[in-house]
């Protein structure tokens, strides 16, 4: 596995970002995404059965429609964006479910999480908030030292919380990979669809376009051989590259072994050489 901690969204909002994310379309040519075709598109048409699965709203935005092209699909949210009580945990029955049908020769599954969205207090199951209670903690400290308010500093405690609820569905996820396509070749690919800025640089708590907070957000990629192995060989200093998030379709081109017009290999992250990626002038 592969922890990558240099990666920017283009977006701080999940619909704008996700429309970069999941077609060729970038942020120097934001429109493309109404023209050319998405990743479960091009997946289909070599052959993957295509499956999403999801903790967000089933009849919200552009890849709500994208999730009805595909072969098999569940939405376990029967609320909205930040006031539902369900959390990420909650795919895990019908992934194990879907992981223990006969495989379809070739499969591409799209999990669609609700992250670490606000509000935090609801993204973990009831009774898991190994921070909520801490007040005196060194990042409790560091907080109340900037001059961050109770409320701000109560928030990026339940905030923790819900990444750390998140890390665990993450864990969960590749084990029942693991466990369940035995004898098969395997990549994951988890990245979040941009940041949120909850005391980091000032005092306010949510998504942010004016903090780097807002975009700054982790990647990590989990490959596997059919034999149980990893990667035979990767490239120096792979987890430290920078990457765009509106780029992150080529890296998923490669992981599915797609080649089309649209295919940039300089934009993929995994390429075995590759130049340095701008955005919003952070990197």
């Amino acid at each position: 596995a592969v922890l990558f901690s240099q990666g920017w969204s283009a977006e701080a909002f999940t619909l704008p970002s996700l429309r970069l994310v999941l077609t060729p379309a970038t942020l120097d040519n934001a429109t493309d995404w109404q023209r050319l075709p998405d990743i479960t598109q091009l997946a289909q048409a070599v052959g993957y059965q295509v499956g999403w699965l999801s903790n967000q709203p089933a009849h919200e935005g552009w890849f709500a429609a994208m999730a009805k092209t595909a072969e098999r699909r569940r939405f376990v949210n029967a609320g909205n964006w930040r006031d539902s009580n369900a959390t990420d945990a909650d795919l895990l029955p019908p992934l194990r479910a879907w992981l223990a049908t006969p495989p379809p020769p070739r499969e591409f599954i799209v999990l669609h999480l609700l992250g670490q969205h606000f509000h935090f207090r609801q993204r973990c199951p009831a009774g898991v908030h190994p921070w909520r209670d801490v007040h005196d903690d060194a990042v409790m400290q560091q907080l109340q030292a900037a001059g961050r308010s109770t409320a701000i500093r109560q928030a990026r405690n339940d905030y923790d919380d819900a990444v750390h609820c998140g890390a665990s569905v993450l864990g969960q996820i590749t084990t029942l990979l693991h466990q369940q396509r035995p004898g098969r070749a395997v990549e994951m690919l988890y990245f979040s669809d941009h940041g949120q800025e909850v005391g980091h640089h000032r005092n306010f708590a949510g998504h942010s376009q004016q903090d780097t907070s807002g975009y700054a957000i982790p990647m990590v990629w989990w490959s596997r051989t059919a034999d149980g192995q990893a990667p035979a060989a990767l490239p120096d200093g792979l987890a430290a590259r920078p990457f765009r998030l509106d780029h992150i379709d080529q890296t998923l081109q490669r992981l599915l072994g797609i080649t089309t017009r649209w295919t940039q290999p300089a934009q993929d992250v995994l390429a075995a050489t590759r130049e340095p990626q701008r955005v919003h002038g952070r990197m």
